[in-house]
Parts: C-alpha cells; structure tokens; sequence
C-alpha cells in the first residue's frame, strides 16, 4: 500500500470527500486527482498538512506502520542516514550489477539463518527478489588477497582450503566452487567439517603473515553456497561416455549381473586416488 493508498483510505474511513480535503489542506482538487489517476504521492511538504487534517501519525502515513501497531505492522520503506554502515551498505548496494545484488542478498540471508538455527527453519526474506532464489545452507568466511596476476582465496576455517582467480569476479566464482567441492566431499566420505567463523574473529593481517602476501589490499568476504544444489549441477551431473570391450568380456560380465556404469565409476576413483 503507497501513501496516495493510506490517504483515500483514510477519507474513506472519515467519509471526507475530495473537495473538504482539497479546501482543509490547502491541496487543489487537480492535484488530489493525480494522485489517484498518475498513480503519485503528494510532496514532502504537504505531509504534515495532511496528517493534521486526516488525524493520523506521520510516521503511518509514510510508511503504514503506527506506533501503536493498530494500523498495520509492514514498513513499506526506511530512512537511513547515508553516513551508517546501513546507508553505507544500501549505497554498496544500489552500485552493484543484479548479480553482485544476488550474491549480497545470499550473503545476508545465509547470515541470517546460520544465527537463527536454534529458532527452526528461517523464512526467506529475498524470496520475492529472484524467482529461482533458495536460501543457501552453508557461509565461511575467506580471506582475498590481490596479487599481480589476480586474487587468491584462502578459507581459514578450513585447513587453508584455497583456489585463485584472475579477476576478482572469477576469484568469488572459484571459491564458491571450492567451497562446495571441500563440503561435499567431506559429506560423502564423513569427515567432520569445523564450524565457521564469525567474520570478526577472522584476522586479515595474521593470516597474510602466515602466507607471506600482503594484505593491503585483501578482504575478508563471506562466501555462501547451498551445497546440495550446486552438487546437483555440477558434481552429480551425469555425462554419457561409449567404449569398447572385447565382445567375451561383455558376456562374461553380463553373465555375471556386473552394472557396466557402476565398475567403471569405482574403476576411475581407484585410478584417481591411485
């Protein structure tokens, strides 16, 4: 509901027409009609005009929210102060592509659901943002660090998992491919994972000692990811591959009930970890 919204609702309830509205706020007619015609909200200015002849809060008017709580409990917007880190995130924000924005609000939504885990499943607060949005299972922190070839990535938490990129893009795409391999595997194979850290206890500059790098211009980043649905993608992913046996080799094995596809996935991971 927009403030136009609260306004005609408001005469409505009062059963105030137009035309005493128009004459106790000193709005002309034409104006009030464009409203509800143009779909626009009145000026700043008249607010509080508006409030005095309609009997409601400001605060209710702007953004349907009432002291009280009698008048609904949905803030349709905020004002933030540019200068706090609220303001400052907004400004981050609203200077990001849509897939920076995405990735933001993952970032946030998996926060939120790791620190709510003891109050049962959390609701999606961005659901509405992307249709294809879930909300991602796993978030640890990482440190960036810019080299002269690109970035390289180093997970803290776990045993200094890390990977590289060569722009800064490629470097979060790479860790959160890492980070989804390092959990998946280790789920598979059941191996305990540690837990993550929080951001704040990681420290940039020990860990830049501890590699050798400087860490003037690194960062600590949260990386997210829902690992059972990037498996599902990229990790479970089935590709079809057609060999040749010697035709006695196919029979005996037939003979023998042998599933063709499972001996040869147990053959190359024996290879593999050879």
């Amino acid at each position: 509901m927009t403030i136009r919204d609260r306004i005609f609702d408001r005469m409505d309830e009062l059963q105030m027409t137009q035309k005493e509205f128009s004459k106790r706020t000193g709005i002309a007619e034409s104006t009030v009609s464009d409203w509800r015609k143009k779909k626009t909200n009145p000026t700043a200015e008249k607010v509080m005009i508006i409030c005095k002849v309609l009997d409601v809060d400001p605060v209710w008017l702007l953004s349907g929210v009432e002291e009280h709580g009698t008048r609904g409990s949905r803030r349709d917007w905020y004002a933030i102060d540019p200068s706090t880190e609220s303001g400052m995130l907004i400004s981050a924000f609203n200077s990001m592509d849509k897939a920076g924005q995405a990735r933001l609000l993952g970032y946030a939504e998996a926060l939120g659901k790791r620190e709510s885990k003891e109050k049962g499943s959390v609701k999606s607060l961005f659901a509405g943002y992307r249709s294809d949005y879930t909300p991602t299972e796993a978030i640890y922190p990482a440190c960036f660090f810019k080299e002269d070839k690109g970035y390289s990535v180093v997970f803290p938490d776990l045993n200094w998992l890390a990977t590289c990129g060569e722009t800064e893009d490629e470097a979060m795409n790479m860790a959160v491919d890492c980070l989804a391999g390092y959990l998946y595997m280790a789920e598979r194979d059941g191996e305990e994972v540690p837990s993550p850290s929080s951001r704040k206890d990681i420290s940039l500059k020990k860990i830049a000692k501890e590699l050798n790098v400087n860490p003037k211009d690194g960062y600590v980043n949260m990386v997210a990811v829902d690992v059972e649905d990037y498996a599902k993608n990229h990790f479970e992913k089935c590709v079809r591959k057609t060999l040749t046996i010697p035709a006695w080799l196919n029979v005996a094995a037939q003979e023998k009930k042998i599933n063709f596809s499972q001996t040869l996935q147990e053959a190359l991971l024996a290879k593999i970890r050879s």
